[in-house]
């Protein structure tokens, strides 16, 4: 499905790692969710924890978490037929992603610091010589 990073990884935890990475989400929420789809309740972080911490450092995947993953995979997989390679956020409990209208909005407030600074520029350049005592020439480009 995904490249594999090391080849010796156990299959459940590449499930839990291609989970991750095809969810946009981090390790320890998939654990969260994983949770909440199998026991139906969220509970608090501190109750996930030693699970984490066993599957971090001693590669234990709980049960739970392994039948989520395969889920999560099955979806992927073989998912809405007309949008395939698609998994439906909202029903595993995330919200939709919205980064376009995100980089949108940021890149329309690039956009127009960019040009007001611009703007601002050729009007320096433009009246350098008579506001600055100590210009005696205008050497920007609008004064060629």
């Amino acid at each position: 499905m995904f490249p594999h990073i090391d080849d010796r990884l156990p299959a459940n935890i590449q499930a839990v790692l291609d989970t991750a990475a095809l969810l946009d989400i981090t390790e320890f929420r998939v654990f969260e969710l994983a949770h909440v789809s199998w026991y139906g309740r969220k509970v608090e972080v501190s109750h996930i924890e030693p699970f984490f911490v066993d599957y971090m450092f001693n590669d234990i995947v709980p049960p739970w978490v392994a039948q989520f993953t395969r889920k999560v995979l099955r979806l992927y997989d073989h998912g809405d037929p007309s949008d395939p390679g698609q998994v439906d956020r909202g029903a595993l409990g995330l919200q939709p992603v919205t980064r376009k209208a995100h980089y949108a909005a940021r890149g329309a407030w690039y956009l127009l610091t960019l040009t007001v600074s611009l703007a601002l520029l050729l009007l320096l350049a433009n009246s350098a010589v008579e506001v600055l005592p100590f210009v005696r020439e205008c050497y920007f480009p609008p004064c060629y």
